[in-house]
């Protein structure tokens, strides 16, 4: 239950915990499977800790984990870009929610990461501002503690801020995580598509892209 669980904002040094949740969960994802056939879940592992690393000071990143209240492990994590204001000197280098931050994960499909994160930033670029628009990047729960209402957990913790402000949330989901993102008021607004059979799949992968419609100042009171 998610009684037994309290989210708060992580620290730095507990990205490497966040590390094996995120691979954990991430692990059977046709697209990253297809994308690094050949990485053992190690070289995964310390892929995702290195991009942890490289985009903590980046702005607008908040990331916040849910922890296991007997066990004091984290088990959910949950990175978000807060609306933010780029500095000149921030302009001038590309920074931004819809730029590729640290280098390629291990035996990777160059052409298959490139063309997924090309095709997600467009998205990004075209349904939303960085000065106004709150995104939640990563949500990711470990398959041992999934289905007790975890992800609802994480992401009310900054709905409420939302919220408060009258903002849009922004995201893209799996067909799996559409159900969760609906009941918390997101509407999808697109699709992207995906080709994996190039790579060894079976098919088109599809991610939801999905807006939460800010709250009018009547709705708030």
């Amino acid at each position: 239950m998610a009684s037994s669980y309290q989210v708060r904002l992580a620290t730095r040094d507990e990205i490497p915990q966040v590390a094996v949740v995120v691979e954990e969960a991430f692990k059977d994802n046709e697209i990253f499977r297809y994308m690094t056939p050949t990485a053992t879940p190690d070289q995964n592992y310390a892929w995702r800790r290195g991009m942890f690393e490289d985009e903590w000071t980046l702005p607008g990143r908040k990331l916040f984990v849910a922890v296991h209240n007997d066990t004091k492990q984290i088990v959910g994590a949950a990175r978000w870009y807060f609306p933010y204001t780029l500095t000149e000197e921030e302009n001038k280098a590309g920074v931004g929610i819809d730029v590729l931050e640290g280098p390629e994960p291990p035996g990777c499909i160059k052409e298959l990461y490139q063309d997924f994160f090309t095709r997600l930033f467009a998205y990004r670029r075209k349904y939303t501002d960085h000065n106004d628009t709150y995104v939640l990047d990563i949500l990711a729960i470990h398959p041992d503690h999934q289905r007790k209402g975890l992800g609802s957990l994480l992401i009310r913790n900054v709905l409420a801020q939302v919220d408060r402000e009258g903002r849009r949330a922004y995201l893209e989901a799996s067909a799996a995580g559409k159900g969760l993102y609906l009941k918390l008021g997101w509407e999808e607004i697109d699709e992207m598509h995906v080709d994996v059979r190039p790579y060894g799949g079976h098919g088109v992968e599809k991610e939801k892209i999905m807006m939460r419609p800010a709250v009018k100042a009547t709705e708030r009171e």
